[in-house]
């Protein structure tokens, strides 16, 4: 893509991006695309062939994708699954849904992606011309109305115009610049955990969910010889301190493939636990440093489109910055006043939804069915967002 059309009147803005996720990662393409000066660090020191876990990408992040000429790269990488259906504790199916009814609906603007894909056509869109500064975490930040002095865990430092945090649901730019996370934070009740596993379970062609009280388990094929695993549990404690242990604990009664499933979880380390976590704060921003993603709009995996609503926060960030540089107060709150009102909207579903989904005390499956048919229907609407990421400029 040929850079795009700059309203600034100064020099660009040196900006810093804290993480190399799916919200750093767009910020950074569309950043550059306007012509700013873009340093990108992260914690992590190497990418390696991560996988991460299964996503449903659809929503105003689908628009992004298509501006940033993605769609073919990432539906190379689709995974086409014909059906959702709900099992019993024996396996027999208790209800079913059509996946390409869904598509359908959506006019085929959904995919079923490896989180980790998606990560890596990220990095492959800004590799030439952003690089990553892999390995380094921010040590402290002196954030004034004029400009942000930052010192690195390297032992170097950078003055810049504008910070944007996008380092994740545990920010270390919001702890720095904000606050502690228990400020923001608000535990819904459940831990999660994710993993690739072997498919000794012979799941094919679905998505499988076995739902009991107070827990659920989410399996589906990602190839041949690999299942996507995802569990969710109540637990009153949010501390992830023995998280293998009580993962197991917790399913140690259920029947179905469950036993086989954690043969595989016993023999190994390579698996995402977190809680179900979501972050709310009443602004995004303060001087000059600025929030983005799951720092300050974390949904839960519970409730969707997180990918999604983060590339189009980033796009809609990026934009802002370009269209008011002289002002840059005056950007960040045009951000939030697009982000946040979608973004609390979505919030709130995801905690009414969460009951159905794994209920806290036996309901009957017409009640589940009907909400499940309801969340799939409403789940992708028309919004200010999804318009102004569709919107050319």
């Amino acid at each position: 893509m040929d850079k795009l059309i700059s309203f600034r009147e100064h020099p660009p803005l040196k900006i810093l991006i804290v993480g190399a996720g799916i919200a750093g990662l767009t910020a950074a393409y569309w950043l550059h695309q306007y012509g700013f000066d873009v340093d990108i660090i992260e914690k992590v020191e190497s990418f390696g062939n991560q996988k991460g876990y299964v996503i449903d990408f659809w929503g105003p992040g689908f628009a992004v994708l298509e501006k940033m000429d993605l769609v073919k790269t990432l539906h190379a990488k689709n995974h086409a699954l014909k059906e959702f259906i709900f099992v019993d504790e024996a396996g027999n199916q208790d209800a079913r849904f059509s996946i390409p009814k869904f598509r359908q609906l959506h006019n085929q603007r959904v995919f079923t992606l490896l989180r980790g894909d998606l990560d890596a056509a990220l990095r492959d869109c800004i590799s030439s011309y952003v690089p990553i500064h892999a390995g380094i975490v921010i040590d402290s930040i002196d954030n004034t109305n004029d400009t942000v002095l930052v010192h690195f865990s390297n032992r170097t430092e950078g003055r810049y115009d504008v910070v944007i945090g996008a380092d994740g649901i545990h920010s270390r730019t919001r702890a720095l610049v904000f606050g502690d996370e228990s400020h923001f934070s608000h535990y819904l009740g459940y831990q999660l955990a994710a993993a690739i596993l072997p498919n000794n379970a012979d799941i094919h062609d679905a998505l499988y969910t076995y739902s009991a009280t107070g827990k659920q388990v989410a399996v589906c094929p990602i190839d041949k010889h690999q299942l996507a695993t995802y569990f969710v549990y109540r637990s009153p404690e949010k501390d992830l301190l023995d998280a293998k242990q009580n993962l197991q604990m917790a399913f140690k009664n259920e029947a179905w493939v469950i036993p086989r499933i954690f043969e595989s979880i016993a023999k190994t380390d390579a698996i995402f636990f977190d809680t179900l976590t979501q972050i709310e704060m009443p602004t995004w921003h303060k001087n000059r440093v600025v929030l983005l993603g799951d720092a300050c709009q974390c949904l839960t995996l519970m409730g969707g489109q997180g990918a999604s609503m983060a590339m189009a926060g980033a796009y809609v960030l990026s934009t802002v910055l370009n269209q008011h540089n002289n002002n840059i107060q005056n950007a960040f709150l045009c951000y939030e006043s697009i982000m946040q009102p979608e973004i609390k909207q979505k919030q709130a579903i995801a905690r009414r939804f969460l009951n159905t989904f794994i209920p806290t005390q036996k309901i009957d499956n017409a009640s589940r069915n009907f909400f499940t048919r309801q969340f799939f229907k409403n789940m992708y609407f028309a919004s200010t967002v999804d318009e102004y990421c569709r919107i050319v400029f």
